[in-house]
């Protein structure tokens, strides 16, 4: 399957579809591409691999994208807040410049 389409960027997501974009892209190496389906009237989300590739069906609704993608984002977020707990930001945060 060959897609011409339009990699999601700043100017093109509103603030909030650009930071889930951003959240993705760290989180699994997927990044959005879409491109407007005329068969379906409807722009169309797709998933990219890191390699580039298509990943699965396009998605119609953001929501639904978001909807199929929020566990992977969630769990690499909530590994991540294990491995730095608060106690050691707030330590390294009331660290004294000087030392």
């Amino acid at each position: 399957m060959t897609i011409t389409a339009t990699r999601a960027t700043a100017r093109d997501l509103g603030a909030s579809r650009k930071a889930y974009a951003a959240r993705l892209e760290e989180a699994t190496g997927f990044t959005i591409r879409w491109q407007y389906d005329q068969r379906e009237g409807a722009w169309a989300f797709y998933l990219i691999d890191p390699y580039g590739d298509v990943d699965g069906d396009p998605f119609y609704c953001w929501a639904d994208l978001v909807d199929y993608t929020q566990g992977a984002v969630d769990e690499y977020e909530a590994t991540w807040a294990e491995c730095e707990p608060k106690e050691y930001l707030d330590t390294y945060s009331d660290a004294d410049p000087g030392l």
